[in-house]
């Protein structure tokens, strides 16, 4: 057999690229898609079942890391997916980059890994060890070449943007994002669209701003994408902050609109007073604000957050108190809290 031959299996063509969610295996991690969402570099891959072939693993590479900046599905996440697999058979194609002897791998790590680490298994079991593979399915015969090849979609003749964006699709279909992968998922889409309106005299790009094709992709609001972006711009430490979830979207977009020296300030001094008074905060800032100015708002937040008012009304007459004391304070909290609900109509 020749050497293309054994490589790719131009035969056994299957037609499942556009397998739907409610078809799939529940409970099966090779299942867990965003079903009703498709993007659209990954479904032109997948709905064109003609261009599915069976490839030999062997012969696949990995995407270079700076495209497939998504992590490797590790521990109990993994074992799911082999299992779903290895009960289930493989649901989705892997979507395969071919450049003349080279074929990288644009959606699918996670499962040809599994199919590596089934194999791996079975042959342990052949040589005579116990695997957990044999609890999930009832095989007389235990056949570890079944897994040498993997059903695949090969994509030719496509740009390294449209690479990425495959990925990129790819990984926000099928993963629940944290905020570090959804912001950079956003501002590399957003880069790539952006180049692409630029290079090309398609009527479909015109009238319509990069940030609505990114919204309409990700199915997010046009405001949404435009605080995502303006993240790029956000001192480390407050954009680490965000990703932790002690910012909000918000304001972290706000404060990445200030100048670069007013943020590093603000996360050198005032990063705990920004994290426990997110409102007052959002509600001060401005792009033309200097250091003096932060220091003077977050004075005014640490008075307003360390003393209460209260304006009293007898006999016709307003009369207003300051309240410092921290223990009077929190009585008087108690007090309304107690009370409130008796004088409300």
């Amino acid at each position: 057999m020749s050497k293309a031959k054994k490589m790719m299996d131009i035969g056994s063509k299957m037609s499942f690229g556009n397998i739907s969610a409610d078809r799939r295996a529940p409970g099966g991690a090779d299942s867990e898609t965003r079903g009703s969402y498709s993007l659209s570099s990954l479904k032109d891959a997948e709905e064109k079942p003609e261009q599915i072939v069976r490839i030999d693993i062997s012969y696949l590479e990995m995407a270079p890391d700076e495209w497939n900046f998504y992590p490797k599905l590790e521990g109990e996440e993994f074992l799911k997916l082999v299992k779903s697999i290895y009960e289930h058979g493989l649901l989705h194609p892997v979507v395969i980059r071919k450049q003349g002897e080279r074929h990288v791998i644009l959606s699918g790590h996670n499962r040809v890994r599994a199919f590596m680490h089934i194999k791996n298994e079975l042959e342990e079991i052949r040589n005579g060890r116990n695997s957990g593979l044999l609890e999930m399915r009832d095989d007389s015969a235990i056949d570890p070449s079944e897994y040498d090849q993997i059903m695949a979609v090969i994509k030719e003749d496509i740009t390294d943007d449209e690479a990425r964006e495959i990925i990129i699709d790819a990984n926000y279909v099928q993963r629940q994002l944290g905020q570090k992968l959804m912001t950079r998922s956003i501002i590399e889409k957003y880069r790539i669209i952006q180049q692409r309106r630029k290079n090309a005299d398609d009527e479909k790009y015109k009238n319509i701003k990069t940030r609505e094709i990114v919204a309409r992709e990700f199915k997010l609001s046009g405001r949404h994408i435009d605080r995502y972006k303006k993240l790029e711009s956000l001192d480390s430490r407050m954009l680490d902050e965000f990703y932790e979830g002690r910012l909000s979207l918000e304001l972290a977009a706000k404060l990445a609109g200030l100048r670069p020296e007013v943020q590093s300030y603000i996360s050198g001094r005032y990063l705990k007073e920004v994290e426990k008074y997110p409102a007052r905060t959002l509600a001060s800032l401005k792009p033309s604000l200097c250091k003096s100015d932060i220091d003077r708002i977050m004075r005014d937040i640490r008075y307003d957050s360390d003393h209460m008012k209260i304006s009293v009304r007898e006999d016709g007459r307003s009369r207003s108190f300051t309240v410092e004391d921290p223990e009077l304070m929190e009585k008087i909290k108690q007090l309304l809290i107690e009370h409130a609900n008796d004088n409300i109509e």
